[in-house]
Parts: C-alpha cells; sequence; structure tokens
C-alpha cells in the first residue's frame, strides 16, 4: 500500500512539473495595448425601396420607400429604419393600409407602425402595430399584434400577424468608415 501512494505521489509531481512547462501567461509589455481591432463604425445609410408580406387570415403585400442605415457600431451589427409604405389586399374587397413606421434592429428588431386600413368606400380603422423579431441589415421577419384606435368594426384586419419585410438600397446618402486597419 505504500509503494502505491508514493507512486501516486510521484506521477502527480512529475505531471504538475511539467505541465509548468507548456503554460504560459500574457505578456503585456510586448504589444500596444491601445489597438483595439474590432472598436469602430462601418455603416452605410440609403434611400431604399420596401417590399414585403404581412400576412395571418388576410394576406397583404407591401410596397413603399424608406430611409435606413446598417452597418456595425463597434463589434455589434446594427440597422435602423424610417418608412412611409402601403399594405394593400386584394381579394373580395381591396384594402389598402397607408403606413408610416420606425424600425430598430441589432440581431432581435423592434417596429413601431402606425396604420389607417381602409377599403376606400365608407369603412376604415386607424390602428398602432408593434411588432417583434429578428432583423439584420436590410431584412426582418417579425410578428406584429394591431391595437385598434376606433370601435368601428372592419372585417379585413389581421389582429396578429407574421411580417417578412426587406429594403432594396437605391441610392446611397452616406459611408461611415472608421474601423482600425482599413
Amino acid at each position: 500500500f505504500l509503494y502505491i501512494y508514493h507512486v501516486r505521489a510521484f506521477v502527480f509531481t512529475l505531471f504538475i512539473s511539467l505541465a509548468g512547462f507548456t503554460t504560459q501567461a500574457q505578456d503585456t509589455l510586448a504589444k500596444d495595448t491601445t489597438y483595439r481591432p474590432y472598436f469602430g463604425t462601418y455603416t452605410k445609410k440609403y434611400f431604399s425601396m420596401v417590399v414585403g408580406y404581412n400576412g395571418a387570415r388576410y394576406q397583404y403585400a407591401e410596397f413603399g420607400f424608406a430611409v435606413n442605415e446598417f452597418g456595425i457600431v463597434g463589434h455589434h451589427p446594427m440597422s435602423w429604419a424610417l418608412y412611409a409604405t402601403t399594405e394593400i389586399h386584394i381579394g373580395q374587397e381591396t384594402v389598402v393600409a397607408p403606413k408610416l413606421g420606425a424600425c430598430v434592429a441589432g440581431g432581435s428588431a423592434l417596429v413601431f407602425n402606425l396604420l389607417y386600413y381602409t377599403n376606400l368606400e365608407n369603412q376604415g380603422r386607424f390602428c398602432f402595430r408593434p411588432e417583434i423579431g429578428v432583423g439584420f441589415g436590410p431584412a426582418r421577419v417579425t410578428y406584429g399584434y394591431n391595437f385598434d384606435f376606433t370601435n368601428k368594426e372592419f372585417p379585413y384586419m389581421n389582429k396578429h400577424c407574421l411580417n417578412v419585410v426587406f429594403m432594396v438600397p437605391m441610392k446611397m446618402l452616406k459611408f461611415v468608415d472608421t474601423m482600425p486597419g482599413r
């Protein structure tokens, strides 16, 4: 028994001694500590055309224009957009919904919209739609819920909806590149 104890102690001591030869510590004196390769800004601002789909019970196509910016700030993706679009439903009755909105995204997306659904005759409904989902650059997929500001009955409005939006860049308005090493 004593022999096994001495062999174990010897192997453990040998292992710790050899492990010390392979370890390394950071050498802060040999490097420039002010260099941060991932801290900077790289963004592009565009005037864009917006195309999208909004669907649940009633299907809508979305067309319009936006001013949006996307890129990298620090080491985080970021994008934002301000837009004016129109959602159009063509079915038994044509329904049009002019929309003003704002979006902030950087992996997760947060969207706020004001809409006025109308059948272009005598019915209409004003609503607010917050959305939450996923968004990178000019694209996003979100879930939204319409909150009514009126008590009128309007059959062609979705309470819950899935939104898929893509902003097609048409004209670059601004370019910022402060990434080190470029």
